[in-house]
């Protein structure tokens, strides 16, 4: 991860995310702790995204979570390109559940905007809706938390890059990164 990328960039300071290697569907996480705050209830995830070679990359990941006493709530969706949809994360299941909204690989020297809604309620994790380049799909999934030991609040987010069959190196680059929750 390099911060501070010039080009190409929306506002003059991307990120470039990177991943490499040589074992077949890799994947590289980056995350930041934004807060300790255990009563958000509503998460907005905005983010732009450019790729110079998207068909190096199997996918996309992006999430939204947050711990709270004794529960982990995980606003994780996946653009998996080979199964051609949108997927959420069932977080007490352990497991992806496809949505009904395509998964379009993106374009490639195109930045792309993404805008993933979710909430807390009723002690559940509720995928509202996601946004793709200003359509929006409402997805309304509601699984439950998982279980942790720990009682500490935190929130969350993250970008995962996944790699693909040869495992080609290939960057991300981020701009206009904001997570919004209340």
């Amino acid at each position: 991860m390099t911060p501070g990328q010039n080009s190409p960039a929306l506002d003059g300071k991307s990120t470039k995310f990177w991943i490499g290697g040589t074992v077949p569907y890799s994947d590289a996480l980056f995350y930041r702790q934004m807060s300790t705050n255990g009563t958000a209830n509503h998460f907005i995830y905005d983010v732009y995204y450019y790729a110079k070679d998207p068909m190096a990359a199997s996918g996309m990941e992006f999430s939204a979570a947050q711990h709270r006493y004794h529960a982990w709530y995980r606003f994780d969706w996946q653009c998996a390109y080979s199964m051609k949809y949108w997927r959420t994360w069932d977080n007490a299941g352990g497991k992806w559940v496809n949505t009904a909204v395509p998964c379009v690989r993106p374009q490639a020297y195109k930045w792309q905007h993404l805008v993933l809604e979710g909430q807390r309620l009723n002690g559940k994790t509720n995928f509202v809706s996601l946004t793709v380049n200003g359509v929006k799909h409402y997805i309304n999934k509601t699984f439950g938390p998982k279980t942790v030991s720990t009682t500490t609040s935190w929130v969350t987010f993250h970008l995962q890059l996944n790699g693909g069959s040869t495992q080609k190196d290939f960057s991300v680059w981020g701009d206009k990164f904001k997570l919004t929750y209340w």
